[in-house]
């Protein structure tokens, strides 16, 4: 049966950087919100928090925003990598190994990200025969097939929304047309006893074709249905020439972006338009090796890549202050970045050269010492940035070390994502920026301190880390027309505990977090969006029969700041509209208070699932029920109200039930 497993990385091995990992099997056990979610499962993890809904995978690590994390699938960075307006990832789960997170110190074979990192892992072994698996959930089919072909080893997976097939049993005005569908393929070929060759893809594809039969509209005409996507595609070859040796080159190319091209008469008369063409792509070569002899490891690599940023929409009524939600306008504007335009376009690219290094040294019985480097010219800035890294672990005694480390992390890219009232709450349609010269480039100073008790009684070990990051230039926006964009200075310290118990009838850890994340200005020091003072989780795997398993998942935490609207006013209007006509054309705008000066309630939820495993003949049958928010408590799933005094009204529960059943052969 499979249990919560918390492993440590071999990665750990080679730089004296230990990443929390999650294994597979884990990203399966916690309870789902309706589908088995990598960035999700990554939650129960102390210093990792979703920011302020529980309906968002994006993920914030130990203060930093969510575009100061770096996805990555096998070392491969992803930009916007959601399904469904961001209640899914796009990874399927059942592609992966494990998953290795970085909350703050990364080593230097990483770049880019001035928080942390989330690396998914892709199974990658020989196989000797056919095997797989098929499914189906509430909201998806999937299914995936693992074989030995002409000497090598082929993985073929694939998943899709079903919630549209329903349509023809719908009414047509009323049908559900959105659906999304991912793929991946990856071969691996050994050449010899010492080479390997592995090309991979992954595509994924979200389409809402909307339905524009309704007698509102007329005059339609679609080229391109609202779609949003993501593709990676990655050549990898691996020389291990002997035990204390790899070396390994890798290519890949990274992209995302949304495309659409609808226009239509709403209400017979007034043009609608909805054009859309982003994109964000990255071209890459990795060159890296490891050597290690007797009590000495050197990791060294140099990269090269390439990032196009190109950004282009019209999202518009003809009207200014026409209402967009009226006519359906999926996404808004302002889901790309503050305020943003309904025209828009923006431009640009660059070409970076990166070289790294890394020892680690045995120095003593008890003290290891790892010194790391990371060189990057940005060419369109013209800037040479330098990220240092040096880490200590003193072995008290085998049963307690006590580790510290430091490092400097650069990141050139930022979103504007920041001004967040409880009308306006974090999305996960991000349009990057590149800085626009070398001064303003985003970065952060990474001290760690913590200590380790890697084998208590019970098979139960533990970990204390107190974190500190000095962050600088940290892109934010205000609701101020005059002051729409500004790069402030901030900090985030705190102190994670994990406990994890990996053996025995029962197994899963314990989670605590204290944390504190602010940024100044020159009126003041505020909360950043995603601070939660204190958190506790805990997940548990209890196996009560051979053939049942029963995961329990529970999550506290205090409320998220925003910012309060203490008033309205009616805006400016360029369009000729006549109030006293058409009074429900009055564009209003909040007047917000202090930034982020309030918070939301605490909350606490309750997630389970129970999963079987029955053989039959050749195959094994896993139906499982999953249920999130068990007991309905009142948690602040979505901070959609217009102003705090609707606040209580709008504190809304779920509970969220997820079944499905797989069939593994």
């Amino acid at each position: 049966m499979d249990t919560v497993v918390v492993t440590a990385s071999r990665v750990k091995d080679v730089t004296g950087i230990s990443p929390v990992s999650l294994s597979g099997a884990t990203v399966n056990a916690v309870p789902k919100f309706l589908e088995a979610d990598p960035l999700r499962s990554i939650l129960i993890l102390p210093g990792v928090s979703s920011g302020g809904s529980d309906f968002n995978t994006q993920i914030y690590l130990r203060g930093g925003n969510s575009d100061e994390t770096m996805i990555a699938l096998d070392g491969v960075p992803l930009y916007n990598p959601f399904h469904f307006g961001g209640l899914f990832s796009m990874i399927n789960a059942d592609i992966l190994e494990r998953e290795d997170v970085y909350r703050s110190n990364y080593p230097v074979w990483y770049g880019g990200a001035a928080s942390g990192v989330v690396d998914m892992i892709t199974k990658e072994r020989a196989v000797q025969q056919t095997t797989g698996s098929v499914g189906i959930a509430i909201t998806s089919l999937k299914g995936n097939v693992e074989t030995p072909v002409l000497g090598g080893s082929l993985f073929l997976s694939a998943r899709r929304f079903w919630f549209d097939l329903t349509r023809a049993a719908t009414p047509s005005d009323k049908a559900n047309n959105y659906f999304f569908y991912d793929l991946y393929g990856r071969y691996v070929y050994p050449i010899g006893a010492t080479q390997t060759l592995s090309v991979s893809h992954y595509h994924s594809r979200d389409v809402n074709d909307k339905d524009y039969s309704h007698d509102m509209y007329r005059n339609i005409s679609i080229g391109e249905p609202v779609t949003w996507y993501n593709r990676v595609t990655q050549a990898r070859w691996t020389f291990t020439p002997n035990d204390g040796n790899t070396l390994e080159l890798a290519l890949y190319r990274s992209e995302g972006g949304s495309d659409a091209d609808v226009s239509a008469l709403w209400n017979r008369t007034q043009p609608v338009r909805y054009d859309v063409d982003n994109t964000i792509a990255e071209d890459g070569m990795k060159f890296s090796g490891c050597h290690m002899r007797d009590e000495t490891t050197v990791s060294y690599g140099v990269e090269a890549k390439r990032i196009r940023l190109e950004y282009r929409w019209d999202i518009r009524p003809e009207y200014k202050n026409l209402d967009p939600s009226r006519i359906n306008l999926n996404p808004h504007p302002q889901l790309f970045f503050d305020f943003a335009p309904n025209r828009y376009s923006y431009r640009r690219s660059t070409a970076s050269a990166e070289i790294y290094a890394a020892v680690r040294k045995h120095v003593t019985e008890r003290i290891d010492v790892s010194v790391g480097f990371r060189g990057s010219y940005v060419h369109a800035l013209h800037g040479l940035f330098t990220s240092p890294y040096v880490g200590l672990q003193y072995a008290i005694s085998p049963e307690l070390l006590v580790t510290a480390g430091y490092g400097r992390y650069y990141q050139y890219l930022y979103t504007i994502k920041d001004a967040r009232s409880l009308n306006n709450t974090d999305t996960p349609f991000n349009a990057y920026f590149l800085s626009a010269d070398a001064q303003q480039v985003k970065h952060s100073d990474h001290f760690a301190l913590g200590v380790k008790l890697p084998a208590l009684p019970f098979t139960i070990s533990a970990e204390i880390e107190g974190y500190y990051k000095d962050r600088r230039h940290i892109a934010g926006s205000y609701s101020l027309i005059d002051r729409p964009l500004v790069f402030e200075n901030g900090a985030a310290y705190g102190v994670d505990v994990l406990i994890r118990k990996t053996g025995g009838p029962v197994t899963g850890m314990l989670a605590y977090s204290f944390s504190r994340s602010v940024k100044r200005n020159p009126e003041y020091t505020y909360f950043v969006n995603s601070d939660r003072t204190h958190t506790l989780k805990g997940i548990a795997s209890v196996c009560p029969l051979k053939w049942l398993t029963v995961d329990c998942v529970v999550n506290t935490a205090t409320g998220v700041p925003y910012t309060d609207i203490i008033g309205k006013y009616i805006g400016y209007d360029d369009g000729g509209t006549n109030y006293w006509d058409y009074p429900e054309q009055v564009g209003w705008n909040p007047i917000y208070g202090r930034k982020n000066g309030l918070r939301s309630d605490s909350y606490t939820r309750v997630d389970i699932g129970f999963t079987g495993a029955f053989p039959v003949r050749k195959v094994v049958v896993k139906p499982f029920i999953q249920i999130l928010n068990i007991f309905d408590s009142p948690n602040p799933y979505g901070l959609g109200w217009l102003s705090s005094e609707h606040a209580q009204d709008q504190n809304g529960s779920s509970v969220i039930p997820a079944f499905g059943i797989t069939v593994d052969f």
